[in-house]
């Protein structure tokens, strides 16, 4: 399933019939959707943009709802997401060393850190100290 994002949609000039009308195009549950907003000629840009904006705002609620994820510290990453989708690709011997190392240079000193508070600056020192210690 797709996730849902934020989308503005699409307003676009149609001819019905004889007339001009303004129309309103978006995705929803995976298919595109269309409606009339009614006839150029009797309505501005300004206006069906506006009602356009108005179709939109309970699709973008509830995707800004499910965009509010989980905050991770490193620790629990590694244990939840990384480690169970490397183990899948992993050789048996590839998997006993590797979560070993992981565990012990990785886990032990970043592990109380949020996954979001790293740095490229702080990750870097963290590299540079590890080199000084003799490790490659």
């Amino acid at each position: 399933m797709r996730r849902k994002r934020y989308q503005q949609g699409s307003l676009q000039k149609r001819k019905q019939g004889r007339a001009m009308v303004w129309a309103a195009l978006w995705w929803e549950v995976g298919s595109r959707r269309y409606r009339t907003l009614g006839k150029c000629s009797e309505m501005s840009q300004g206006r069906a943009k506006f009602m356009l904006d108005e179709l939109m705002r309970p699709l973008n609620q509830t995707a800004q709802e499910r965009q509010e994820k989980k905050k991770y510290m490193f620790r629990e990453f590694v244990k939840e997401k990384y480690l169970p989708f490397c183990q899948r690709k992993w050789k048996e011997s590839t998997a006993s060393t590797s979560k070993e190392r992981i565990r012990y240079h990785l886990t032990g000193d970043l592990g109380m850190f949020e996954m979001s508070s790293f740095t490229r600056e702080q990750l870097q020192d963290f590299l540079d100290q590890k080199a000084a210690d003799g490790l490659s």
